[in-house]
């Protein structure tokens, strides 16, 4: 057929015995998370003069995602897939604010003043990513890197970009005569961001990034059909992570 040159070298790997699957696909995933937000360091400015007032405020932030994505890929060898992504994501989050002030008079102490708040910011999401894959016998390993950019509607600078490495291995065989994979991996977020903002004449700067940025994942994938696939994976770190991914694709 017409995608018969994809991937490249594959008249070798099934002269070694492999399977293949059909070259491209096209699939909807559906993610939703929740994460803990560490604030790292927090400037103020105001008529050019910058302050770092870290140590006077500390936050406590938590976020909600919910994103609904369509991926395209391709393998462009055998063992290396190219994917692209795009969709529609929603971010809801809490934020438990916390200054110190001086007391009066002057030198008696401090107090501590308490801000809650929260907010629920939307936005297109785009990425794309590489994946390499290698087995043997019925096992495999997979590792994978992509970059996701979102630009949120809001009076802030909210622009979320996110670097995602992971690594996965486990089983691939059948249970009941239906093709299964099954397999544990671990993920790294890099994902620290500055968040930029201007309140009347006084602007700032606050840079945030994940509580911890790794996880631990879970999932697996089951054909239906030579084209068609159901998969989900739970991802979580024991503290302040719960992720869960599921999605169907079809390929040609």
């Amino acid at each position: 057929g017409w995608s018969s040159f994809l991937p490249l070298m594959a008249d070798e790997a099934y002269a070694r015995g492999h399977e293949l699957p059909l070259p491209f696909g096209v699939g909807i995933n559906f993610i939703t998370l929740k994460r803990g937000i560490e604030v790292k360091d927090i400037k103020v400015s105001r008529n050019g003069n910058q302050l770092d007032v870290t140590d006077a405020i500390a936050v406590d932030a938590t976020t909600y995602v919910d994103t609904l994505m369509a991926r395209v890929d391709a393998w462009i060898l055998p063992f290396l897939n190219v994917y692209f992504l795009g969709g529609y994501l929603d971010n809801t989050s809490e934020v438990d604010v916390t200054f110190t002030v001086p007391t009066f008079p002057p030198g008696s102490g401090s107090t501590n003043i308490n801000v809650k708040s929260g907010g629920d910011l939307t936005g297109t999401v785009w990425g794309g990513g590489l994946q390499l894959a290698a087995g043997y016998g019925d096992f495999f390993l997979m590792l994978d890197g992509n970059y996701i950019y979102s630009e949120l509607d809001s009076l802030l600078d909210e622009v979320i970009q996110v670097a995602i490495y992971s690594a996965r291995t486990g089983w691939n065989g059948k249970i009941n005569s239906v093709p299964t994979r099954i397999w544990i991996g671990g993920m790294y977020w890099d994902a620290d961001r500055t968040v930029k903002g201007t309140i009347g004449d006084l602007s700032f700067e606050v840079l945030q990034g994940p509580t911890e940025p790794t996880n631990l994942t879970l999932g697996t994938n089951v054909e239906i059909s030579k084209e068609w696939s159901l998969f989900a994976e739970y991802a979580f770190n024991f503290e302040d992570l719960r992720m869960l991914a599921i999605g169907t694709g079809y390929r040609f």
